[in-house]
């Protein structure tokens, strides 16, 4: 039977992650990473501390979520002076990544909103941008994945992340299951199946993102899964949901799932229960 491995992001943290958060993923088996941090917690990362805690508890750093916001990592930035700051400090993270132990380096093609008028611009801005950081991550031995996107940012439609990655060979793609309003997963994984190379896993209503725990929205998840496996992709089903301990989660104001909610789910998953 077809099986990933359970992965998650340390998306939503409102504090530095530490050695701690490794031992708390080694606690749930939770074995694959994807490093996600709000970009103004990042410069207080311990990368010392952090890689070592990946050798120590065998957690597998998998993908490093590089910075994003509508203007200062807006890679497709109209601005020539602000997209090259961007794309120098997000080649600083690239290095990073490759020193905590990522594989992959994940990008956001553009900011939003965008007008129709302004898309080929746009479009031709991201990708000179992307052929960049894919010098970059060449040279630091990781792989950059560029992630499709809703609403009107760029990449949302296979399409149109087709033409943003066929700019370079070296660029794959982090398929972000939510992010689909404007087209089926049926065409993405079609039209991509031979770049994807990472996931982000949550679920929604087909209206908007969501990051919703599979089972809670819309999403058929024995069929998503025929379709990973005809593509052949072989890496974690990565979750990205913001999740907490049973200890954090009991003193938050925000009702949030647990890890054992995420791990629950994702069984359902995999034994086709959803």
């Amino acid at each position: 039977m077809y099986t990933l491995k359970f992965g998650a992001s340390t998306c939503g943290y409102k504090t530095p992650v530490t050695a701690k958060l490794f031992d708390t993923y080694a606690k749930h088996d939770i074995r694959f990473m994807e490093f996600s941090m709000n970009p103004g917690l990042l410069p207080y990362c311990n990368w010392t501390d952090i890689k070592k805690a990946s050798t120590d508890t065998g957690v597998d750093i998998w993908s490093f979520h590089l910075p994003f916001d509508m203007v200062r990592y807006n890679i497709a930035y109209e601005d020539h002076f602000l997209r090259k700051m961007t794309v120098a400090e997000l080649s600083n993270y690239i290095e990073t990544a490759a020193y905590i132990g990522a594989k992959y380096v994940v990008v956001h093609p553009s900011g939003e909103p965008i007008s129709d008028e302004r898309r080929k611009e746009q479009k031709k801005y991201s990708k000179e941008s992307l052929q960049q950081l894919a010098d970059k991550a060449e040279m630091c031995g990781v792989t950059v994945a560029v992630e499709d996107l809703p609403r009107t940012c760029l990449g949302n439609t296979a399409l149109e992340l087709f033409e943003l990655v066929s700019c370079d060979d070296r660029l794959k793609v982090c398929f972000d299951v939510n992010h689909l309003l404007k087209d089926t997963h049926d065409n993405f994984v079609s039209k991509l199946a031979d770049r994807i190379v990472t996931l982000h896993i949550s679920d929604y209503d087909f209206i908007d993102e969501r990051h919703l725990l599979p089972g809670q929205g819309k999403i058929n998840w024995s069929h998503l899964l025929d379709l990973l496996e005809n593509a052949g992709y072989a890496g974690p089903f990565m979750y990205e949901v913001e999740m907490r301990t049973s200890d954090d989660v009991s003193e938050s104001r925000v009702k949030l799932p647990t890890y054992e909610d995420g791990i629950k789910s994702y069984l359902k998953v995999m034994n086709r229960e959803l």
